[in-house]
């Protein structure tokens, strides 16, 4: 059974959308951010691996134009300024009981979210690094 190139293209595309969706989700949620760098990046590796041999290459400038319209929208659903996220802040803030200290709290949550982002911003980009390293390094090679 031999899958046009298209449809290859199209279910990596999606695997790696749920993949990075699942660790943006729960290492955030888990407050384990700084463990989605290395994680993302032997994903990026092994993705870019298997971009490789697949071999569908001809596709890689539309899988990073996706991937970046992916990072563009995390971007800025996550921004602070966001209600969903002052929501979440203020949820947040009532049950760890950050009341007593409001100011304080509050700014301890945004520095905490902050850092957060950023750590997750760090690994999406380090996807990217692996996954285009990878796959331009075998591309040349002829592997």
């Amino acid at each position: 059974m031999n899958f046009a190139p298209a449809l290859i293209f199209l279910l990596f595309t999606v695997a790696s959308f749920f993949l990075l969706r699942y660790v943006l989700a729960n290492f955030a949620r888990e407050d384990r951010a700084l463990y989605a760098v290395p994680i993302l990046a032997v994903a990026g590796a092994v993705s870019g691996f298997l971009f490789a041999r697949l071999q569908i290459g001809q596709y890689y400038i539309w899988f990073l134009m996706i991937f970046a319209l992916i990072i563009i929208r995390w971007h800025a659903e996550s921004r602070p300024e966001n209600k969903k996220v002052q929501a979440i802040v203020k949820q947040v803030e009532t049950e760890t009981g950050a009341a007593a200290s409001r100011a304080t709290g509050k700014q301890d949550v945004a520095q905490t979210y902050a850092m957060t982002r950023r750590l997750l911003s760090f690994a999406l980009v380090s996807y990217l690094a692996a996954f285009s390293t990878v796959f331009y390094y075998l591309f040349t090679s002829g592997q």
